[in-house]
Formats: structure tokens, sequence, C-alpha cells
């Protein structure tokens, strides 16, 4: 009987381990990444999918203008987001920058300036 790794594992856990899109899914995508075909390009992407990891409820806007208040953001969510950034986007984020980002938008724009 001949079968590949992928067969074996899939019968052992029960089902399809390479999920709907096939082996090539994921790949490129760093650690703890969200794939998800409805989020914008960019570094606007980047922190909208790690606002949709943190946020309580489903997130319904991911316009740069909503207030990070609108995904149930309080002033402490806020500096967990600015580190989260740190760790998955490899930007510094300065102590005293974090009580500046009020809005998407203005994670986006600090974040993509220290790329730049």
């Amino acid at each position: 009987m001949t079968s590949s790794l992928g067969d074996q594992l899939s019968a052992l856990l029960g089902g399809d381990t390479l999920g709907p899109a096939g082996p090539d899914q994921g790949r490129g995508k760093s650690k703890g990444e969200i794939h998800d075909e409805s989020l914008p390009d960019g570094v606007h992407g980047e922190v909208a999918a790690i606002i949709k990891k943190m946020a309580v409820d489903e997130v319904k806007s991911l316009g740069l203008s909503t207030p990070l208040a609108d995904y149930g953001f309080d002033r402490l969510t806020v500096v967990e987001l600015a580190i989260r950034c740190e760790q998955e986007l490899g930007v510094r984020i300065e102590d005293e920058d974090i009580a500046s980002f009020v809005k998407l938008g203005d994670v986006v724009d600090y974040i993509a300036a220290r790329r730049g």
C-alpha cells in the first residue's frame, strides 16, 4: 500500500490536513498570520489582521478612520496592540507614541513611516 505522509496524517487526524486551498496555502506567511482575502493589502492589512485576532467581537469595519475603541480596545489593549505590532511586523514603537493611536489609520501610518 502506497500513501503519502499527508494522506497518513489526514487518516490519523480524521480529515483533510491541507485545508481547502491545498498544499500551497500559507506558504510565505509569517507565524500566526491570518490569511484572509478580505483584508486590505500592505501595512493596512497586516495591522488589520492583528486587530482581528485581538478583537473581542466580530470586526465589521477595517477602514483607516475606524476608532480603535470600535474594536473594544481600551488604553491597555492599545498597548498590547503596539507590542504585537512590534513582534509580528518588526517595527519599534516608542512608548510615548502609543497614546497617539486613536484610529486604525494612526497605527498604519506610524508603522508605514518607520518601514519607509
